[in-house]
């Protein structure tokens, strides 16, 4: 079960009691696949019967597969007490949580783990897990794959800066000094989206950042104006609206950063005011927040916590109440601070700095965690794949893509 604010329950069979109490004949009310041998047996609920019955459902997560299935309860019965029979676990099982579900299918309940230390191999097996993958994500090696809008005689690509991956198709939408250019999957030119229509008098176009919905069906791109433009996923001009900061001093908006949370809300940096609007997709505006540096860049870790870069300035980590969380220090110098994209992937933050022309990695918690090696590359935009097998990284004509 899920709640309303995304958090997982775990549901009972229809045996909730207290744990200081047992119950006989429980077996006429419960689930013989997850059932512990106690209950099978004696129709006793242990203290530790629904620790089995969890490892059971662990073995369902990772498998896919139905416990026991074709057997009926008596069979189960059989094999589970007297033939003292497990369902099998796969080769591919961390070896660590291998070792907690045999631990919780242990015969006798006394030694099987309490809750409590089942919620802290799982977490810790989880934290190393993750830490291993992001070691791997940094590390590489990453090799050049193809390049977009590298020599196609063209001219599209020129002031290019910022980008994203359609998770729907893999088509890749870049921002550049011409407008916005969609090119498909395989680096081939497809459409472009002109971002000139609908100006006010007072207003120019240079496009800055797209994003896309999680549907892949409509592109948001930012230009300086106060207009945030819409596309569908052929590049046709849907629909825009105005995002302004009703707190804001009075001028221009010029609006810069953008990204999508995930509870689907745009937020859009308002390098002016110093303001991040948040609307809905359809334009509805659902709040401000104030940020201490100019939104020039925006992302949003897997916490939706926000990641607000400018161009001369040292990024910052901050709440949706804009609170600063956490400031990123450089690994050698501050003066070495010159953002020119950040994007986040699972709990990496990904900088790319255009002084040192380098890709800087830190947590959602600020910590700096490696420097992701690629020569030759001058960084004004960064984005990852959704698989996180690609990187992206866009340069003034081209965009380069390097394969993990």
């Amino acid at each position: 079960m899920i709640t309303a604010e995304n958090n997982l329950k775990l549901g009972d069979f229809g045996l909730a009691k207290n744990v200081a109490a047992t119950v006989g004949n429980a077996t006429e009310r419960a689930s013989h696949r997850w059932m512990a041998p106690e209950l099978l047996e004696k129709g006793v609920l242990s203290p530790k019967y629904d620790i089995f019955a969890f490892a059971v459902v662990l073995w369902e997560m990772l498998t896919g597969k139905v416990p026991f299935e074709g057997l009926d309860w008596q069979v189960i019965a059989w094999k589970v007490i007297n033939e003292k029979e497990r369902l099998p676990i796969p080769e591919d099982c961390p070896k660590a949580i291998q070792g907690l579900m045999t631990q919780c299918w242990e015969e006798d309940w006394h030694t099987r783990p309490s809750i409590e230390e089942v919620i802290n191999l799982i977490t810790t097996t989880a934290a190393t897990a993750r830490d291993l993958r992001h070691k791997t994500f940094i590390a590489g090696p990453w090799k050049l794959e193809k390049q977009i809008g590298h020599q196609d005689g063209s001219g599209k690509l020129i002031g290019a800066r910022g980008m994203v991956v359609n998770p729907r198709n893999g088509d890749v939408a870049v921002t550049c000094f011409r407008g916005s250019q969609v090119y498909t999957s395989n680096a081939k030119y497809k459409c472009s989206m002109d971002t000139a229509q609908r100006l006010e008098p007072e207003e120019t176009s240079h496009p800055w950042q797209v994003t896309v919905n999680s549907q892949g069906t409509t592109y948001f791109v930012t230009d300086w104006s106060k207009h945030i433009k819409c596309y569908d996923s052929s590049g046709k001009f849907k629909c825009h609206w105005v995002s302004s900061c009703l707190l804001a001093s009075s001028g221009l908006s010029r609006l810069y950063g953008l990204a999508i949370d995930h509870e689907r809300h745009l937020l859009i940096g308002d390098s002016n005011s110093n303001h991040i609007n948040m609307h809905k997709e359809d334009g509805s505006y659902l709040g401000t927040i104030k940020v201490s540096i100019p939104p020039k860049y925006i992302a949003v870790t897997s916490q939706d916590i926000i990641v607000v870069a400018d161009w001369d300035k040292p990024p910052q980590i901050v709440s949706k109440t804009g609170q600063v969380m956490c400031t990123l220090k450089h690994p050698v110098d501050e003066s070495q601070w010159n953002p020119w994209g950040v994007y986040c992937y699972e709990e990496i933050i990904i900088i790319a700095n255009q002084t040192t022309y380098n890709i800087l990695c830190y947590s959602d918690s600020g910590r700096y965690l490696g420097e992701i090696l690629i020569s030759n590359i001058f960084p004004v935009g960064i984005t990852i794949a959704a698989d996180g097998k690609e990187l992206l990284v866009c340069e003034p004509f081209s965009v380069k893509v390097f394969t993990l």
